[in-house]
């Protein structure tokens, strides 16, 4: 039987730019978005039409931490968590203060994977982000710059605020029920930010 070393594709898919980087990975089915360090042997590998790369390796079972059967889904079907199923759903939001705004944008990144850039000029933005998050723990990082042509004001009380929570959405409304992180870039700072909060979704 020919052997077919996955290793080297999947590390070639998860090596894509940024931007591009809002992909998942499949194992017969299941999702195992953030695996690392892993080869499959023996297998198939197919890249659907929206890049998603969905590996068949009969020689290998993926089971979730609480060591349940996580359910199987076809290709292109939504992403399910490895860890669990998430039963709430999540929002990334924005606020702008009175002040003004901050003068930061804002790289926003969850488990690894480049969700938004909240720019300086942005009006409020309302993110579901729920596709991104796995019941357990989430490591969300910030890497905020200065916008072009802005600078540190000594002083400023302006300030932008990226909120991410548990929320709900009806109409043209979403509600935050629990706010699980703030993030928070001021008119007076002037260099780089790199920051990372581990927070739990269930």
């Amino acid at each position: 039987m020919k052997t077919c070393i996955c290793a080297a594709m999947l590390a070639a898919f998860l090596l894509v730019p940024a931007a591009a980087a809002a992909r998942s990975v499949y194992l017969n089915g299941v999702n195992i978005d953030g695996v690392t360090g892993q080869e499959f042997k023996n297998c198939t590998v197919k890249v659907d039409a929206d890049g998603n790369l969905w590996i068949t390796a009969k020689d290998y079972v993926v089971k979730p931490s609480d060591g349940k059967e996580p359910p199987m889904q076809p290709p292109g079907a939504s992403p399910q968590p490895l860890t669990g199923i998430i039963t709430k759903k999540y929002w990334l939001v924005t606020e702008i203060s009175p002040a003004g705004r901050s003068g930061y944008d804002v790289d926003v990144y969850i488990n690894n994977t480049w969700v938004k850039k909240v720019q300086n000029n942005d009006e409020q933005i309302v993110m579901d982000i729920t596709k991104h998050m796995r019941a357990g723990g989430n490591v969300v990082k910030f890497a905020a710059i200065k916008a072009k042509g802005q600078a540190a004001v000594p002083g400023s009380k302006a300030f932008t605020n990226i909120i991410v929570g548990e929320g709900s959405s009806g109409g043209n409304n979403v509600v935050i029920d629990k706010p699980i992180l703030e993030y928070k870039r001021f008119g007076s700072e002037g260099h780089p930010f790199v920051n990372e909060h581990t927070v739990t979704a269930r």
